[in-house]
């Protein structure tokens, strides 16, 4: 008897292929634990993070504009302040003496950097005067500035303005002119922070309002910014 032949539309029977451990070299593998990795180091910096704290000065009691400041008036607190920090007094700020209140804090309200002054500062208001970038550079904090202002008119659709005129002859940078960068008339300003004589702040406002050119001078030995 003649054993029949397997037909030729028998389709042959794929190999079994076997499985196989993963290697370091499979690059998916590799990508795998990087990316874990990662996750666990990005989780760690956000709980480190959320645990950071410093100290920062309460109000042991309602501070009034006009008052001296004395230690048993602040008490040392830490709290999670994040990027506000440098807006609250810290406690190395008050080792001088002869600050004074110039803002009203509530007892038990940490004490925000703008609130303490001094002595000269109690009579005097803070403005936001827009200067040119470019004349506002060497200032910071602190600084002693003279306040000029040009009048500003317009003549035949352009902008015209009048000689400068000494309008403060003794005002202080309250903050680093850079916290307030904006464009403004079409040119570029910086807002400067400036404590002023409560007399002229009608004078000045109305000097911000008319778009008038404002600059602050530098008096001389003010304390400047220097370059690195």
């Amino acid at each position: 008897m003649r054993r029949s032949r397997p037909s030729d539309t028998t389709q042959a029977r794929p190999a079994a292929r076997r499985l196989r451990q993963p290697s370091w070299r499979d690059a998916r593998l590799v990508v795998g634990v990087l990316l874990v990795l990662a996750s666990v180091v990005l989780g760690a910096r956000v709980v480190a993070a959320a645990k950071e704290t410093t100290h920062a000065l309460v109000a042991t009691r309602d501070l009034s504009p006009g008052e001296a400041v004395s230690p048993s008036d602040l008490r040392d607190v830490e709290v999670r302040l994040g990027d506000l920090t440098g807006a609250y007094v810290a406690p190395g700020a008050v080792a001088r003496t002869g600050l004074h209140v110039v803002q009203a804090v509530r007892a038990g309200e940490l004490v925000p950097t703008d609130s303490l002054g001094t002595r000269e500062q109690v009579g005097q208001r803070q403005v936001a005067l827009p200067a040119p970038s470019g004349s506002v550079g060497a200032l910071v904090r602190g600084t002693a500035v003279e306040v000029w202002v040009s009048k500003r008119s317009a003549v035949g659709g352009t902008d015209v303005y009048a000689a400068p005129r000494k309008v403060v002859g003794g005002a202080t940078i309250a903050r680093d002119p850079q916290e307030g960068a904006s464009l403004m008339g079409g040119g570029s300003t910086v807002t400067l922070q400036v404590w002023v004589p409560a007399a002229v702040v009608p004078e000045l406002l109305a000097a911000v309002d008319a778009r008038d050119r404002i600059t602050a001078v530098p008096l001389p030995g003010a304390a400047l910014r220097v370059d690195s």
